[in-house]
């Protein structure tokens, strides 16, 4: 009668085979999603604008697209979208007129 030992061993090496291919064979240069929110939440920053909120990025536009609440230097609210694409976050339409930045 065999131990059930080595078949355990066996079944242990597959399944760890298996799941470090799976890690492989994912694009370790993509952005994720929380890179894209960090990245969307520095633009407003830079901006001048606080963030009051932030939601689930989304993939889009070749990249992710990450819905914001944003204030402004005297506490106007705003929504607005970031689109992290490329590397760079840029705004995807123009922030309304007047709000006050910097």
């Amino acid at each position: 009668m065999t131990s059930p030992a080595p078949l355990f061993a066996l079944a242990t090496a597959a399944v760890a085979a298996l799941t470090l291919s799976a890690c492989a064979s994912t694009d370790a240069g993509a952005p994720s999603a929380s890179a894209a929110a960090v990245q969307c939440q520095g633009l407003a920053s830079a901006e001048g604008l606080r963030v009051v909120n932030t939601g689930a990025a989304t993939a889009a536009d070749g990249g992710f697209r990450v819905p914001m609440k944003v204030e402004d230097r005297i506490g106007r609210r705003v929504d607005a979208t970031c689109v992290f694409a490329g590397g760079q976050p840029r705004w995807a339409s123009a922030l309304p007129a007047g709000l006050t930045t910097r």
